[in-house]
């Protein structure tokens, strides 16, 4: 249950890191496949294949296409990848991956410590003798 929720948190602190929300302007709306949008009276809607089409902004929200005024949006939002997190993302990870096989690995003192004890408790073990 335990790797089933830590599996779970990374992949939410993934998919946080791998993209990031950036303000563009109306006419670079329809280069992306969604834009969150603002318009003059503060309300907002998630237009998914945005458009521009003369002086209105087309496309669909809850399924059903809608067209908005170009001259009531106040701010676009878009969803885009975040190189530099993502990069930051897989480094931190190869580097606790490899600190957790290397404290399952032990010290690397070459030795079987179960085997000292052994012998220091009992010296005479036939085991010891070798």
């Amino acid at each position: 249950m335990r790797r089933i929720i830590c599996a779970l948190t990374l992949a939410a602190l993934a998919s946080t890191a791998c993209h990031q929300m950036k303000q563009v302007s109306l006419d670079q709306a329809p280069g992306s496949d969604r834009a969150w949008v603002t318009f003059s009276d503060q309300t907002s809607a998630l237009v998914f294949g945005p458009k521009l089409m003369g002086t209105k902004l087309v496309g669909f929200v809850n399924g059903k296409y809608d067209e908005f005024p170009a001259a009531n949006v106040t701010h676009v939002m878009v969803r885009e990848a975040a190189h530099g997190r993502t990069t930051v993302l897989v480094v931190a990870s190869v580097l606790a991956v490899g600190g957790v096989l290397y404290a399952m690995a032990g010290t690397g003192g070459g030795g079987n410590t179960h085997m000292t004890d052994l012998c220091d408790e009992d010296p005479d073990n036939p085991i010891c003798t070798q």
